[in-house]
């Protein structure tokens, strides 16, 4: 039995901050991978978004109770910081969203490993966990490990293939904790409507809304439906009321109101009525979207935009700024980002981030029911829970 005075599980985000944060105590880090911070070196297209300026609960779902309590204490200006400590200088980029000035996810992943180094512990996959005199924890090899304390940070079934699985909630399970039960966030979003398979490349500044949630952003279509930052924000809401209907408003006119943008499209009728609706839409609109849009609403791309009945043109300016499109079936984890759901924050204490059910279990990261917005914020609070957990132990 190899004992150890703390042991993380899970060298991703959340457990190599804590152990940075840790360095100089007795702990082991136990990773079931062969690489360290897999999903950190692929996040933002490779880039790593560290942090956010704009950092706030109401980016965030799930308990924010504890996501408030994380970001009243390491806050952007902490998590900064704490990079400078471990040689990496971050950059602010446009929405508020920080990147190491290298713009690659190296720096970050390098830096937190090697702060860890020594430390970590490859092809220890941890299958059960109990709470004696002291945790023991077999691991897949026939290995037990044995610690005072534990840290979970195991992450989520997102991204399976950077490492993701759900192991971190069944070994949660097994010391009595509740899991709400999960789901994909930030994924792409399938489409039932068969003319979007035209427009697969296409993209647009669009407004997307679903159930009064409204984002705004660069939206792009493909064979199977629509991606982007804004899908991705928008997909946590779609895909929790999946697979009852859910429907979703496109806008591509977002910066006028309903009456000024038909003003525009009736003076628009006026100057360029001798034109087919097929090239009606030229130098507004890309010509697939509205081909589509046309194709959707059933209506002859030959006619006359000025011999149009007024009850289609009617349909059509108000599909520019609602067009509603069904979702179809969710996207699995291997198209998500993160993970809604998790073990539940009622049975964690806030400020601690410990056990209620199980002094001296630490629970952090991803694993919680608590996720965040595109934008740098799901990785800000692995680091913050990790940093804090590891200040608390």
């Amino acid at each position: 039995m190899e004992k150890y005075e703390i042991i993380i599980i899970g060298a991703g985000a959340a457990g190599l901050a804590c152990a940075a944060k840790l360095k100089g105590r007795n702990f082991a880090l136990l990773e079931a991978q062969a690489q360290c911070a897999r999903k950190v070196l692929a996040s933002g297209n490779g880039r790593c978004n560290v942090t956010n300026k704009n950092l706030s609960p109401a980016f965030y779902n799930g308990n924010k109770k504890i996501v408030g309590s994380v970001l009243s204490r390491f806050g952007t200006a902490e998590c900064i910081k704490f990079f400078g400590t471990l040689g990496v200088m971050l950059r602010e980029e446009d929405g508020g969203r920080y990147f190491p000035v290298t713009g690659k996810a190296t720096a970050v992943a390098g830096a937190l490993a090697a702060a860890s180094a020594g430390r970590v512990i490859y092809g220890a996959r941890v299958i059960k966990i109990e709470k004696k005199d002291l945790f023991e924890l077999p691991a897949a090899d026939g290995r037990i490990f044995a610690a005072e304390k534990v840290v979970l940070a195991c992450g989520s079934p997102a991204y399976p293939q950077l490492g993701g699985n759900p192991s971190g909630y069944e070994l949660a399970a097994m010391l009595g904790h509740k899991i709400v039960t999960p789901f994909p966030s930030l994924t792409s979003i399938n489409l039932r409507n068969a003319p979007l398979k035209k427009m697969q490349g296409v993209r647009a500044r669009a407004a997307i809304s679903f159930d009064g949630q409204t984002e705004k952003g660069e939206v792009m279509f493909t064979a199977a439906g629509i991606s982007g930052l804004p899908v991705q924000n928008l997909s946590r809401a779609v895909n929790k009321t999946l697979p009852a209907r859910a429907e979703i408003s496109i806008n591509f006119f977002p910066e006028f109101t309903a009456a000024e943008f038909k003003k525009i499209m009736l003076k628009r009728r006026e100057n360029f009525g001798e034109r087919k609706l097929a090239d009606f839409f030229t130098g507004i609109l890309h010509e697939d979207i509205a081909a589509a849009l046309l194709e959707n609403l059933k209506i002859e791309p030959t006619v006359l935009a000025g011999r149009m009945k007024a009850e289609d043109f009617n349909r059509l300016t108000a599909a520019l700024q609602n067009w509603i499109l069904e979702a179809g079936p969710a996207r699995d984890w291997q198209d998500s980002f993160c993970a809604a759901g998790g073990v539940d924050c009622a049975e964690i204490d806030a400020q601690t981030l410990q056990s209620k059910k199980c002094p001296g279990l630490y629970i952090i990261g991803e694993e919680l029911d608590a996720d965040g917005k595109s934008g740098g914020y799901n990785l800000h609070f692995a680091f913050g829970c990790g940093y804090l957990a590891a200040e608390e132990i």
